[in-house]
């Protein structure tokens, strides 16, 4: 990965000195930046989806491994980890066992029950206010009051030419957004709708579950992500272009996002106040920790909102690859001066406009037998006429991205599900934005399908699979 940013690094070694840690999550990339800066872990719960096998690892340190009741990895992020560490009993157990004097802190990604945790301190949002924030029908009423927010409505158990009519008139469009309430693994759940056909087969695919319904909305899809301190202060980090495709089903599924682009001084001024305040509506809640909101950039300038994730989010790999850690600064920013994280916010733009990227997020329905090994981490040549990846180095870090040469980092591990026909991210690729320009004049909407691909069967010297 790429190094560290020297302020970032300092601060967070600092942070973490000493402290003894017990890790939460999903995976250990989660935690790189703390324990390669250092951090002294006495412990880890890791929660899997029930179709992974448990992967044997040797990291030196006890690890309670969990499967959650869901085939999807995503999933994890909002609500079945959270749900699992609360209804294993084995949690407290362990806990105690490797921490009889309950003198470690508690670290996640996730919001995590604070009432499994046996009194210890924690530095991660608890798990109930989190559900309540995450749920798309709450999130609107907890900003549309304060920033402009897409409007919604409840989505109909069923689909009548009645209610297709008079919905679009209500929402003023030709084309409707049926939605699942609550979180979807990267817009899984999300269907747009232009005949009343589709608004039915969306309804079918909730399958009795609660949704939403609002208008489609043209223009950019962005993210912005921001941090909230518990004296209520709010840092912004940089925004993002996020790219996606449709698929078959009319579902717009997230596939990464676009970094270092020129956005308009004052248009970031706007953002970065808007923010703020979601931060400040955040904070009368009792929330602290990162959040990110989703937005429409419209042609005009202006922004509508229509999403709100109280945690960490997907843009967090490209700010590690440009900046250094600053996903450890987020798992730790509870120990964060308020001065120190606004400095670090400063050298994360800085990184980010220095080392302008995108970053596609590869995921897909696979089979076992679809991918002949898994990708090694490293930088690689990018042959877009194929399109095909050769391995070129283990190194990493964004100034080796540029011209045909990409970066790669796996997610998948050795616990990758026997099952067939899952869906699964198989990793993250990173190029310049020439290239990205490139992949879809000669790609189109199948850049993602074609990069997959090449991914899942690089040209990689024997014995380098993240696999092997």
């Amino acid at each position: 990965m790429s190094q560290p940013s020297s302020f970032l690094k300092r601060r967070l070694e600092s942070v973490i000195g000493g402290v003894p840690l017990i890790l939460v999550g999903s995976g250990f990339k989660q935690f790189s930046n703390l324990l390669q800066l250092g951090g002294s872990a006495l412990g880890a719960i890791l929660v899997l989806p029930e179709t992974f096998r448990a992967p044997e690892l040797n990291v030196g340190f006890p690890i309670l491994q969990l499967k959650a009741a869901t085939a999807c990895y995503s999933d994890l992020a909002a609500w079945d980890l959270a749900e699992t560490l609360a209804l294993e009993a084995g949690v407290g157990e362990f806990l105690d066992r490797i921490d009889p004097h309950r003198a470690a802190t508690v670290v996640s990604p996730y919001g995590i029950p604070h009432h499994t945790l046996g009194g210890r301190r924690v530095w991660a949002p608890d798990a109930a206010l989190c559900r309540r924030l995450e749920s798309k029908t709450t999130r609107g009423a907890v900003l549309s009051q304060e920033l402009p927010w897409v409007n919604a409505e409840r989505a109909p158990r069923r689909v009548s030419h009645r209610w297709w009519s008079s919905a679009r008139a209500r929402l003023g469009t030709d084309t409707l957004v049926i939605q699942e309430t609550g979180s979807n693994a990267g817009g899984t759940g999300t269907y747009i709708c232009r005949t009343i056909g589709q608004a039915g087969g969306a309804i079918a695919a909730l399958n009795g579950t609660a949704g939403r319904v609002t208008p489609f909305i043209e223009g950019t899809p962005c993210n912005v992500m921001g941090y909230l301190t518990a004296r209520g202060q709010v840092i912004v980090l940089p925004a993002s272009r996020q790219l996606s495709f449709t698929d078959s089903q009319g579902r717009p599924i997230y596939a990464g996002n676009v970094f270092g682009e020129s956005w308009d001084v004052t248009e970031l001024t706007a953002i970065r106040r808007e923010v703020e305040v979601a931060g400040r509506r955040l904070a009368r809640s009792g929330y602290v920790g990162p959040f990110g909101l989703d937005f429409i950039r419209l042609k005009d300038g202006r922004r509508a909102y229509h999403d709100l994730n109280p945690r960490v989010n997907g843009v967090i790999s490209s700010l590690n690859m440009c900046a250094g850690p600053v996903m450890g600064m987020l798992l730790t920013g509870p120990a964060w001066d308020f001065e120190d994280l606004v400095a670090a916010q400063v050298e994360i733009e800085a990184a980010v406009q220095e080392h302008p990227m995108a970053r596609w997020r590869l995921t897909g329905v696979f089979g076992r037998k679809d991918i002949e090994r898994l990708p090694a981490d490293g930088n690689y040549r990018l042959d877009i006429e194929h399109p095909a990846l050769t391995w070129l180095g283990t190194e990493m870090g964004p100034e080796l991205v540029g011209g045909e040469r990409v970066v790669v980092q796996a997610e998948l591990f050795p616990g990758y599900p026997q099952e067939s026909n899952q869906r699964i991210i198989l990793g993250n690729l990173w190029c310049s934005l020439e290239m990205l320009e490139a992949l879809g004049s000669r790609f189109g909407d199948s850049v993602v399908e074609r990069l997959i691909e090449a991914l899942a069967r690089p040209s990689v010297p024997a014995g380098l699979g993240a696999g092997d």
